[in-house]
């Protein structure tokens, strides 16, 4: 794939965070630099994170940020670099604060505890818990207790279970 023409860029850029254009035309000329940067910016996310959904979701905030962010970019011709650095920040930020993805929270499903009635309480657990935010979920996931809780916590935060029985 060859690499965009810069000065299209330029004019991406300019238009995008020019205020005296309607709205919905700054929208297309940014919805443009998206489409012309969306492959890069996927590519190094799932590179950095390793899970095509947190890919996913880290391009959306990259995206999300390039637009809230725009006027600060001083060289409209650096955007492909400045969008690199968004890329690498929103990424940091998800590993630092790591909220558990689709397929890990798939690992607990069928290898939790069931009661009689096929109920799997480990999963039902894992994904309310993980559905909440994290200073929420811990303070939920304080008021349950059990081995169950333990095992889903030490995942989530990955601990290991041993260590964290020591300091219960």
């Amino acid at each position: 794939m060859n690499p965009p023409d810069t000065s299209n860029v330029v004019q991406l850029v300019e238009r995008s965070r020019d205020q005296s254009l309607p709205l919905h035309e700054q929208h297309a000329a940014f919805a443009r630099l998206v489409e012309q940067s969306q492959h890069l910016v996927f590519g190094l996310a799932l590179a950095s994170l390793g899970d095509v959904d947190d890919a996913k979701d880290a391009a959306q905030e990259v995206y999300a940020t390039a637009w809230l962010r725009l006027s600060q970019l001083r060289d409209a011709s650096a955007f492909s670099a400045w969008l690199k650095a968004i890329v690498a920040t929103q990424c940091n930020r998800r590993r630092r604060l790591h909220v558990p993805s689709e397929s890990e929270l798939q690992e607990f499903h069928g290898a939790g505890e069931t009661d009689g009635h096929g109920l799997d309480y480990q999963s039902l657990i894992a994904s309310a818990l993980a559905s909440l935010p994290r200073g929420e979920r811990d303070v939920v996931g304080g008021a349950v207790h059990g081995g169950a809780f333990r095992r889903i916590m030490c995942t989530l935060h990955r601990v290991q279970i041993a260590s964290a029985s020591q300091h219960v």
